[in-house]
């Protein structure tokens, strides 16, 4: 986002108001709020003077206090509605306020004026985005993008609504390249790429680009945060231990790393280790839900019930349409045997996220043992789960059939279960029967040994 500056142009003594070779003198020394004095002193005697007006609004917004900036715009607007680039000082201030609706409606306006104007048009988009509107902020981008070519923030931008909400990686990896032709040692920019290199299938170059960010700036969070996610579901533990280990040494009063530190640390079933670093997370932000959830989740492994509960209920008090914290609460009544509270935190869950399969297929593991539902519902629940979800992954092409005859077929059985698991008393002798003679077989494990 952009805005005004506080400080006004070189002054020609013909033209220049009364008030604003004071007030440009006390600008460019620093002194803003003896400026605003003066400029108060001054509307006092003059209140309609609108370049007075416009110039104290831009001084209240540089203070933080953009609620004033807008009355005092809005008052300027009021005397001459015609004064050129009112409108767009006007979307700036409805930024600040997150007003997304009276923002959009004062860049359109400002670029019925003037539609050559790069600015408006950024933030026009940014306003589009942060309301919800992403596939409408593509086009103003571009625009300003057309206006000024070489705007790094405005392709970096454009970079991330293409990665995030229009789930358009390959177009967002442009993107995101051309940003850095325009500023190559970005370590925002190089993490963002290697988000969308890691969404078009190229792990390894993401994680190249990961490191490349890291060694730019050794405490960039969301490099640290990108890599150790990517290294966790390569189920590369360990190594993602210590690349969120490094990140808290470096930003030790950033909670994010913690948090991921904790993620990983349960994923590798480590639940002591991960307890403590969750409390140290929830001591440096006690406002973030998902902290508390995952918390939750862990005392929950643990079997430490009531302080599973304490955590969830205070995810669920921060942030009440917490999908996954809804789901936490339903498994911690499920373990409980509180089946009517599980079932009816699960459906809550499931209306949060209707589309999130894990927690669905949570909810029928429950249903199968849960007692609160006769046979016929249960069996719906897992007909809906197929209309709802399998219609949405498209089908495996068709393989062509080997027919060279003798040949072994391959089969493979693909598992976290392996090992600790009661599971393997009953999948051991499916290996030990099969006649090696005429199959091939191969055992994959997609997560951490149990």
């Amino acid at each position: 986002m952009t805005s005004a500056s506080v400080e006004e142009a070189a002054m020609d003594p013909e033209t220049t108001p009364p008030w604003q070779a004071e007030v440009h003198h006390l600008l460019v020394s620093g002194r803003i709020e003896a400026a605003s004095q003066a400029l108060s002193t001054y509307l006092a005697d003059h209140p309609r003077d609108v370049g007075a007006l416009r110039q104290m609004a831009r001084i209240a917004a540089h203070q933080g206090r953009p609620a004033q900036a807008r009355d005092l715009l809005e008052e300027a607007a009021g005397i001459d509605p015609a004064a050129g680039g009112i409108d767009y000082e006007l979307g700036v201030v409805h930024l600040a306020l997150c007003a997304w609706g009276a923002a959009i409606g004062r860049f359109e306006s400002a670029l019925t004026r003037r539609s050559d104007d790069a600015d408006a048009w950024f933030n026009l988009a940014w306003a589009l985005r942060r309301a919800g509107r992403p596939a409408e902020a593509e086009a103003p981008l571009r625009r300003a993008l057309g206006l000024r070519p070489t705007w790094t923030a405005a392709w970096f931008n454009l970079g991330n609504l293409l990665l995030d909400d229009l789930d358009a990686p390959q177009a967002a990896a442009a993107a995101y390249g051309t940003a850095l032709e325009q500023a190559p040692d970005s370590p925002d920019t190089v993490s963002n790429l290697a988000m969308a290199e890691w969404r078009l299938g190229r792990p390894d170059e993401a994680e190249a680009l990961l490191r490349r960010a890291l060694a730019l700036q050794p405490d960039c969070v969301a490099a640290a945060t990108n890599l150790g996610n990517l290294l966790t579901a390569q189920t590369r533990g360990d190594e993602a231990v210590a690349v969120f280990t490094a990140a808290i040494a470096r930003a030790p009063a950033d909670p994010v790393p913690r948090l991921n530190l904790g993620l990983v640390l349960r994923a590798l079933y480590r639940m002591k280790e991960a307890a403590e670093v969750l409390v140290e997370a929830s001591r440096l932000a006690p406002d973030r839900a998902e902290i508390w959830n995952a918390l939750g989740a862990v005392r929950l492994q643990r079997e430490e019930m009531d302080a599973a509960a304490d955590a969830l209920y205070r995810a669920v008090a921060l942030r009440p349409d917490y999908a996954d914290a809804q789901a936490n609460l339903a498994n911690l009544a499920s373990a409980q045997a509180r089946p009517e509270e599980a079932l009816a935190a699960f459906r809550t869950a499931r209306a949060l996220a209707p589309h999130d399969t894990r927690i669905h297929s949570n909810m029928l593991f429950f249903l199968i043992h849960g007692g609160c539902l006769g046979r016929d519902e249960v069996i719906e629940e897992h007909r809906r789960f197929g209309r709802e979800h399998e219609a949405a992954i498209a089908a495996l092409p068709p393989r062509s059939a080997d027919t060279t005859s003798g040949r072994r077929l391959r089969v493979g059985y693909v598992s976290p279960d392996f090992c600790d698991h009661a599971l393997t008393f009953w999948f051991e002798p499916v290996l030990e029967l099969h006649d090696r003679q005429r199959f091939e077989v191969f055992c994959y494990a997609c997560g951490p040994r149990r």
